[in-house]
């Protein structure tokens, strides 16, 4: 009896450990994209154009491009990357 006892317990930590395991090595879609974050800068013949991304929060950034000539700016989209569930989602408006 005492033994089965002993193989239940070890068993029940081996699952309990790689389960942990696995929650701990899984990454949400939206966090690979947080590299975004940030201004990027594009130059070409015409001038230069920019591509800005922030945090909104933990399931979804925000970004837009534009440019800047002269004292305008021109902004050429603006989009949502949003995760629901497992899915990302990538919204131009």
């Amino acid at each position: 009896m005492k033994t089965n006892s002993v193989k239940i317990f070890l068993s029940v930590i081996i699952v309990v450990s790689v389960v942990s395991s696995w929650v701990h090595y899984y990454v949400k879609p939206i966090d690979k994209a947080m590299w975004l974050i940030g201004t990027w800068e594009n130059k070409t013949s015409r001038g230069s154009v920019y591509e800005s991304w922030k945090k909104i929060n933990g399931n979804e950034l925000s970004g837009k491009s534009y440019a800047v000539k002269g004292a305008d700016t021109i902004i050429f989209e603006t989009v949502q990357l949003k995760q629901e569930g497992n899915n990302l989602y990538y919204i131009p408006t």
